[in-house]
């Protein structure tokens, strides 16, 4: 009986987890049908973790899924978003001044994680690997960059 409450507890902490998914790991969840892809969208959906997101990295999910490439309808778009966006907890970050150099998409997600608190950035953005590597003084003490992979291993051992 105690394993049990152990369990339960583990499962409380893990739910309390403030999670922000780069753009690019969020199209893995939303787009493909891997065995990954859908660990990655029980974490939000099962509440491992709680997503973050923001107006502008809203506006960029969107735009990325209207990208022609994927040759979404609207109707399908609007799916997606509804998979993800219920889950997610609203922030809205103050405007940073010069930041790193990053991509606009991965400055946006380490500007969200900063300001929003979160607990854990999943990228696999091999930049913002390098720049925690070159800045670790510098990095939000309490954010932990995580790549895909050990953010769902992590999971799966929570």
């Amino acid at each position: 009986m105690k394993a049990a409450g152990s369990k339960a507890k583990k499962s409380r902490q893990a739910a309390k987890l403030r999670v922000v998914l780069d753009t690019d790991v969020l199209l893995k969840a939303l787009l493909q049908y891997s065995e990954e892809a859908q660990a990655l969208r029980l974490t939000w959906q099962h509440g491992q973790a709680r997503p973050l997101v923001c107006p502008a990295s809203a506006q960029l999910l969107m735009a990325a899924l209207a990208y022609p490439g994927f040759a979404l309808s609207l109707t399908a778009q609007h799916e997606l978003l509804a998979d993800f966006l219920p889950y997610a907890e609203a922030c809205k970050p103050r405007p940073a001044g010069p930041g790193p150099r990053v991509p606009r998409s991965q400055s946006l997600a380490l500007i969200l994680a900063e300001q929003g608190r979160a607990d854990v950035l999943v990228s696999d953005a091999p930049s913002l690997h390098r720049l925690q590597a070159r800045r670790a003084a510098a990095w939000p003490p309490r954010l932990r960059l995580l790549s895909l992979h050990e953010w769902l291993r992590e999971c799966a051992g929570a």
